[in-house]
This record gives structure tokens, C-alpha cells and sequence, in this order.
């Protein structure tokens, strides 16, 4: 998929930029992508026009500035899922069905942690948009506080007392399905 992106761009130095952001964020903007969308399929749908996007606009991509260039692929990837999810009529935001993993990974322990990956999923599917949205940029891309409010465009108390919701939620959950196991 990479090469079909890379033939939209003219530029050596442009290709470069772009499979290295390829490289990093990939994993990363699918999860996004997944959060929104609810559906493998979908998320990969939504990823494939976030990268065309990317592409397109490659020229302003800033890579010196990590921060600005982590709000603006969430920022296209969040967008692209969305207009996936609306084309489909899915609101069922569910997260992070997938992770990837490496190959020396016990088939067992990826068992067990694809179900907690899941349980987790359907947790975070609960949580309110604003607080969603908080913790997937604290989650996914382990962005600080400070940061994050950066990217939303909020007050540092604001993220920080929606992270400590959305965990004392998870927390919560996390605390009721061990009971009943």
C-alpha cells in the first residue's frame, strides 16, 4: 500500500518524509481510525484516506514539531473515520480491536491479551466523546496532559480531570468484570 501512496508524490525528499511517517504512525492512525469507526474494514477505509490526505498534503507537514505533527494526523485520521462511519450509518464507536504484535509473542499470552484488548475496547466504547477522545490521545499515542489540552484545544485542568474520569470509569469496569470471572 505503501508504494501506491508514494506514486502520488513527485518529490524524493517528499517520499522520504512520507514513508517515514508512514512507519511510525501507521499502527497508531489505525487504532484512531478503529475508535471511530467500529469495523476492521472501515477503519482500514478510513486509514487509506487519511494517507491519501497526508499525501496530498505533504508539503505542510511540519516533522520538526512532533506535537503539531501528531495533532494534525489525528486530526485527518479522527475526520476520516468519521466520514466512514456517517457514509455507513455506524455510530458504534468501539477501540483498539487490533494491536499489533510481535512474532515471538506466545500464542497463549496473545490470546489472553486480545481478550483484555477487546474488554478494554468495549470500555472505552462507553465513555463519553470528550472523555473518549481524551483517552485515546493519552492511550494511543501517550500523549502527556499538557499536550493533549494543546491539541483539543482545552484547559490543562479540563484533559486532566477527563483522564481521571475516564480511568476511575475503566477502573471501575475493569474491577466488576474481574468479580465476575
Amino acid at each position: 500500500m505503501l508504494s501506491f501512496y508514494l506514486a502520488m508524490l513527485d518529490d524524493e525528499e517528499d517520499k522520504k518524509t512520507f514513508s517515514e511517517l508512514y512507519s511510525k504512525y501507521n499502527g497508531k492512525m489505525f487504532s484512531i481510525a478503529l475508535t471511530y469507526t467500529g469495523d476492521f474494514h472501515d477503519a482500514e477505509e478510513a486509514l487509506q484516506n487519511a494517507f491519501v490526505s497526508v499525501a496530498k498534503h505533504i508539503k505542510d507537514v511540519k516533522t520538526d514539531d512532533e506535537l503539531r505533527l501528531k495533532s494534525f494526523l489525528y486530526k485527518i485520521v479522527k475526520n476520516a473515520a468519521i466520514d466512514v462511519a456517517e457514509k455507513k450509518k455506524r455510530y458504534d464507536f468501539l477501540a483498539l480491536d487490533e494491536k499489533i504484535v510481535s512474532a515471538e509473542t506466545n500464542p497463549a499470552d496473545l490470546v489472553e491479551e486480545n481478550e483484555a484488548v477487546e474488554k478494554l475496547t468495549d470500555f472505552i466504547a462507553t465513555l463519553s466523546h470528550k472523555v473518549r477522545d481524551v483517552m485515546v490521545l493519552n492511550v494511543i499515542f501517550e500523549l502527556p496532559p499538557r499536550k493533549i489540552a494543546k491539541i483539543l484545544n482545552l484547559n490543562i485542568h479540563t484533559v486532566r480531570s477527563r483522564i481521571t474520569s475516564g480511568r476511575k470509569t475503566l477502573t471501575g469496569k475493569i474491577n466488576e468484570l474481574e468479580k465476575n470471572v
